[in-house]
């Protein structure tokens, strides 16, 4: 131990200081600690929304997709539009070489199914 020139004695000053950056350095730990639990909680839950939202928009997309399939099972219905004003030669296109209404020759699977006759009348 020292005595100053004001009579003081230095080392318990020394320790007092000693003692301010302890406990500014536990105060700075216990925020760092509370921030880093926040952000870890605040991730938790954005990351677990996200999970939520997939899910529901992974199940709307699946019964959707289902709706579609089904929809996809039933008998093909073509539709023709007729109109009594011009003659048949005008609405329906030429059959191409491949003997198909499509431009692509191939002919789909429910071409002999029922036909659904859309009237225009005028």
């Amino acid at each position: 131990m020292k005595i100053g020139a004001d009579g003081n004695i230095q080392a318990a000053h020394a320790f007092e200081e000693v003692g301010e950056f302890r406990a500014h350095a536990a105060e700075w730990t216990a925020n760092v600690t509370a921030e880093f639990k926040e952000t870890r909680r605040r991730l938790s839950v954005e990351i677990y929304d996200k999970f939520q939202r997939a899910t529901s928009i992974k199940r709307k997309l699946s019964a959707e997709m289902a709706v579609n399939h089904s929809q996809d099972l039933t008998p093909c219905k073509r539709t023709l539009s007729v109109n009594h004003l011009t003659s048949e030669k005008d609405i329906l296109p030429a059959i191409t070489k491949t003997d198909s209404i499509y431009m692509n020759g191939l002919t789909p699977h429910c071409a002999a199914e029922e036909i659904a006759v859309i009237e225009n009348i005028k």
